[in-house]
């Protein structure tokens, strides 16, 4: 009789977080299970970081970039359009953000990119306040 009683509490208590943790995985709100061939509009506060390595591998073979902007959410403003009227012909550029970006990152980056094979011959490297601390 008690074994019956904790094991039926056990379940009305696990059900709940068995549904959470399934919606979470199904619904994917947070970008991170699946992979997307867009990832906006934001409604979560997604891993920039995280879709920034995914939108990069899924492309880089295709589009063999060869010019990266690297630095911290104020990348935002570096749009790759408007810096190609300033690239050699032909060029790739491709943006490598992470919010709270630190110096060790943009060199794991930037190393991750020559792990793949490619070259950088254009980069620019945002060095905001925030990174230096």
């Amino acid at each position: 009789m008690m074994k019956r009683f904790v094991l039926r509490t056990l379940l009305a208590a696990l059900t709940p977080v068995l549904v959470i943790v399934v919606s979470f995985v199904v619904f994917d709100p947070f970008k991170i299970f699946y992979d997307y061939d867009e990832y906006s509009p934001y409604y979560f506060a997604v891993s920039r970081s995280l879709i920034s390595t995914k939108t990069f591998d899924k492309n880089y073979e295709k589009e063999r970039f060869d010019s990266f902007i690297f630095g911290d959410s104020r990348v935002v403003g570096f749009q790759t359009d408007y810096w190609k009227k300033y690239l050699p012909e032909g060029a790739s550029p491709f943006v490598f953000m992470s919010a709270g970006e630190s110096l060790y990152g943009m060199w794991l980056k930037v190393k991750y990119v020559d792990e793949k094979g490619l070259k950088i011959k254009n980069a620019i490297l945002l060095i905001s306040d925030t990174i230096l601390k």
